[in-house]
């Protein structure tokens, strides 16, 4: 847990640091060199080579308000891809880690989210679509065992997949030349399973509280909302 959070804690100071520093953090000694030699000749302007725009980015984000049921979330974005040309603003692939933390910690989880999300311009500020991925879903203090017949496995921590599903709007906004910022907010619902495994063993849990009902205690799946802040370049 500590070692996500130290994670998520770098990320967010490197997004802070790329807000301030864009130029210096990016930018090459030799744009800075044919920047230079163009403002002393600005006549050969209409004779260089303008790249055209492959509408591919890059990114990293942190989402700073997060919240699932009564729990708040804590989560990063460590890579992102991104096709944004003409009313496209797709989200192709994004990689994201989170902690959700529970009023009591021995139910605090772990998630390891990949989803995409294809998205269309209403204006050059604002684009909405869907979002569609996947998620690991780990409870590290919560035990089960699973099993099929007489056949059961041994006590271990509850983990688990599934698919999410969801909405997400996003404001789009400029910064500097090269680089974007999005601001996103998204509204997912999750659709990992608490009775049984990929492979159809069920589950029973240590905790009375959760084996007696594990679609409403605790581990349950649920809808996630938060607002995700992304700098692309």
């Amino acid at each position: 847990m500590i070692t996500i959070i130290n994670s998520i804690q770098k990320l967010f100071v490197m997004i802070i640091l790329v807000f301030i520093f864009p130029n210096n953090i990016f930018s090459s000694s030799i744009d800075n060199f044919e920047s230079d030699f163009l403002k002393e000749y600005p006549q050969l302007n209409k004779h260089t080579y303008k790249k055209p725009n492959s509408g591919i980015f890059i990114g990293v984000g942190i989402t700073p308000i997060g919240m699932t049921d009564s729990r708040f979330i804590l989560s990063g974005s460590v890579f992102q891809l991104h096709y944004i040309k003409d009313i496209l603003d797709f989200e192709l692939f994004n990689i994201s880690f989170s902690i959700n933390n529970a009023e009591k910690s021995e139910y605090t989880s772990y998630h390891l989210i990949v989803r995409t999300a294809p998205k269309m311009m209403i204006n050059q500020y604002l684009s909405v679509g869907g979002i569609a991925g996947w998620e690991f879903v780990s409870f590290p203090d919560v035990n089960k065992k699973e099993y099929k017949g007489e056949k059961f496995t041994p006590l271990e921590p509850f983990s688990t997949t599934g698919f999410i599903f969801g909405i997400i709007v996003t404001q789009n906004f400029k910064y500097y030349e090269k680089y974007r910022i999005k601001i996103s907010e998204f509204l997912y619902r999750e659709f990992y399973s608490v009775k049984e495994s990929t492979n159809s063993w069920k589950y029973w849990f240590e905790d009375p509280l959760i084996q007696q009902d594990p679609e409403r205690n605790k581990v349950a799946p649920s809808f996630v909302g938060g607002v995700e802040i992304s700098i692309l370049f």
